[in-house]
C-alpha cells in the first residue's frame, strides 16, 4: 500500500512538507523492498534511514513549534518519542528473527502511523500557527 501525497497532509510550511514527502517516499522503498523480496539487508537498510531520517525531521519539527510557541509541544513529543521507540523495536525483531510478515507488519504500522500523525496531530498544530497568525 503506497503513501500518495496529498494536500490534506500540508501542514502550512514547505519545509516540513517536504520532510514528511521525504518519510512518505521513504515507507514506499520500504512498500517495494518488500513486495520485490530484496531482502533482509535491504530492508534493514531503509528501516535504518528511516529510523535516521524520523529523529532528523521530529527535531525540525519540534523547534518549529517551538518557535511558534505551540501550547502542546510536550505531547507532541511523547508521540514521537513513542513512535520512535516503536520503530526501534521492530527494527530490533527483524534484526533477531527476519520474517517477510513481520517486514509486512512494520511497514504497515509505519505507513498508518505516519498518515494518522500527520493528518490528526501535525493538522493541531498548523491550526495554532495559522490562528496565531490572525
Amino acid at each position: 500500500m503506497y503513501l500518495d501525497w496529498d494536500e490534506k497532509y500540508s501542514v502550512g510550511d514547505d519545509g516540513i512538507d517536504q520532510q514528511h514527502k521525504e518519510l512518505f517516499k521513504i515507507i514506499n522503498n520500504l512498500d517495494d523492498a518488500i513486495r520485490n523480496a530484496q531482502g533482509k539487508s535491504a530492508i534493514h537498510q531503509i528501516l535504518n534511514e528511516m529510523n535516521g531520517y524520523i529523529a532528523w525531521h521530529f527535531n525540525e519539527e519540534e523547534t518549529y513549534m517551538k518557535e511558534n510557541d505551540y501550547p502542546e509541544l510536550n505531547a507532541h513529543r511523547v508521540a514521537h518519542q513513542t513512535f520512535v521507540d516503536e520503530t526501534a523495536d521492530a527494527i530490533k525483531k527483524l534484526e533477531f528473527g527476519f520474517e517477510l510478515g513481520l517486514a509486512l507488519v512494520t511497514r504497515k504500522f509505519l505507513g498508518e502511523w505516519i498518515k494518522k500523525h500527520v493528518l490528526v496531530e501535525d493538522q493541531k498544530y498548523k491550526s495554532y500557527i495559522q490562528n496565531k497568525q490572525q
